[in-house]
């Protein structure tokens, strides 16, 4: 039985690790991808990438703009697949853009191993070390993911919930605000709550007089919100087809993740 080795792809553009010295003895390859504008790099992280020999390699891309090192990884995802396909793969994109989502979910539906994450240290984490953690601390971390995500983005998640579930709109602000901290699937933290009460006010999603909310959610503002989703996941389509095209890669049609 071949065993995993995982090919870890960063990008330096939006994680900039200081060491990557928790990869050394690992069955791995490490790629990191920067811009030309980037010409600094910390000694430790140079220093940890030259201890991996052959297995660390830099790729420089001469193209600024969106999307510049999506298209070098998606390239290289599908080069390595068919430099080692006699070898059992894993990518490891590291990256807190989720805008790699739509791309990987295209290559796993062509049985292609890959995953993201939000920095290098995840990679060969411990699944039981994760699952012994207390309830406190889980919540915590939740909590900071929630937080990474932007105002617009949490938003969306309200408002789309609040169209789909008319009957259910909190005729309060504080039937509101535990609405937003317990009736969404994922634990927004208090901070959150207010956040989002006070940019649904200032964007006039919702009107709050005496306590008491009334809500003016255009179905414009949720059918724009879904066609960014489908445009985003289109475009990725697009990117990882132009690559595999290129090293004739089989190609299977992906199910639209954003499409219920």
């Amino acid at each position: 039985m071949l065993k995993e080795r995982k090919i870890v792809l960063i990008d330096y553009e939006n994680i900039q690790p200081k060491s990557v010295v928790s990869l050394a003895d690992k069955n791995c390859a490490v790629y990191i991808f920067t811009g030309k504008t980037q010409v600094k790099m910390p000694i430790e992280l140079a220093v940890s990438m030259q201890d991996l020999g052959s297995k660390g390699k830099y790729i420089i891309t001469n193209h600024n703009g969106k999307n510049a090192l999506d298209f070098h990884i998606a390239y290289y995802v599908g080069k390595i697949t068919e430099e080692l396909k006699d070898e059992k793969l894993s990518f490891c994109v590291i990256s807190k853009d989720k805008g790699y989502d739509g791309l990987i979910s295209f290559l796993k539906s062509n049985k292609i191993s890959i995953a993201r994450y939000s920095d290098v240290e995840s990679v060969f984490a411990s699944t039981k070390a994760n699952i012994s953690v207390n309830t406190k601390t889980t919540t915590k971390k939740a909590e900071n993911c929630i937080s990474k995500e932007s105002i617009d983005e949490k938003v969306k998640k309200v408002t789309i919930h609040l169209n789909q579930n008319p009957n259910s709109k909190p005729k309060t602000e504080s039937g509101l605000r535990n609405k937003i901290l317990h009736g969404f699937g994922t634990a927004f933290s208090g901070s959150d709550a207010t956040e989002i009460i006070n940019f649904m006010k200032k964007q006039k999603i919702i009107t709050i007089k005496n306590k008491k909310v009334s809500y003016q959610i255009s179905k414009k503002i949720v059918q724009s919100n879904e066609k960014k989703s489908d445009e985003v996941f289109n475009e990725d389509i697009e990117r990882a087809e132009k690559y595999l095209r290129i090293l004739g890669m089989p190609i299977s049609a992906p199910r639209n993740p954003f499409v219920i």
